[in-house]
């Protein structure tokens, strides 16, 4: 599971929108690889129109992943972020973050 988000990734997945059923899917489809099935439950949500790094965080905070939010701001501060969706940064850098 991805360290920093942890259990919590489905609540982020609820708090993203994301279908229960989706979820399900991805996770049936990916049993031996926690971390994947979340990357791809990342995926579903930034191919969503106006996916944004602000709903993204927003859905965060309300999960209470407060640390990890404030990693992430560190690094989009850095310069780092001229994306608008974390998926699209790749999966090493998005694993290191979250």
């Amino acid at each position: 599971m991805c360290p920093k988000v942890g259990r919590e990734w489905r609540a982020l997945s609820t708090y993203l929108n994301i279908p229960t059923t989706t979820v399900d899917k991805l996770l049936e489809s990916h049993k031996h690889d926690v971390n994947e099935a979340f990357f791809r439950v990342l995926s579903v949500w930034c191919q969503r129109e106006g996916a944004t790094w602000d709903q993204l965080l927003q859905a965060m905070r309300e999960t209470g992943l407060n640390a990890p939010v404030r990693e992430l701001l560190e690094w989009m501060s850095s310069g780092a972020a001229s994306v608008s969706c974390v998926v699209v940064m790749g999966r090493d850098a998005y694993r290191d973050i979250l």
